[in-house]
């Protein structure tokens, strides 16, 4: 039942976010999406800070996991469909707290490929969204890399950010 609620908001925000124009100020904060899958470490991180030219306190990180996978590797907050009631309604606090602040930035590198991510990713509120392209993916800029390959995604996103005088 929750699935059907959840696949019934992910619609709506879908159609609400449609023909709505990217904000490209620049770039002062940044939300990232993200799950166990992605291959987003520490490392990766710190290529992403200073590829965009802000320090981490200017990066919150919220990660999309199943309830049987075991990660903590990125601080940052922690998600599962535990934290959704039945009605796919946000009960976590700190969830909501996330998903009402400002961000000028998305970067999600979950791809969308579970309905909790994209509901996730539509969720939080971006003046400019990126991610992987995919088959169902909505965002302002979409980057085709080989396997989720993120050095060479951040690479590529920091080019056309840079185009947009964003950074």
């Amino acid at each position: 039942m929750k699935k059907k609620f959840i696949h019934s908001k992910i619609e709506k925000l879908i159609k609400n976010k449609s023909g709505k124009s990217p904000v490209t100020t620049k770039i002062q904060n940044v939300a990232i999406l993200n799950n166990p899958k992605s291959g987003l470490d520490i490392k990766k991180l710190k290529i992403l800070e200073d590829s965009l030219n802000l320090d981490n306190s200017r990066f919150h990180i919220f990660t999309v996991k199943e309830k049987k996978d075991n990660f903590n590797q990125l601080h940052g907050l922690i998600a599962d469909a535990s934290d959704l009631n039945m009605f796919g309604q946000i009960k976590n606090q700190q969830i909501k707290e996330f998903l009402n602040k400002k961000y000028d930035l998305l970067i999600d590198f979950t791809g969308m490929e579970k309905a909790l991510e994209k509901y996730f990713s539509l969720m939080i509120s971006a003046g400019f969204t990126v991610g992987f392209i995919t088959d169902d993916a909505s965002y302002d800029l979409m980057i085709r890399v080989e396997n989720n390959d993120i050095p060479t995604f951040i690479k590529e996103m920091t080019y056309y950010l840079k185009l947009l005088k964003m950074i």
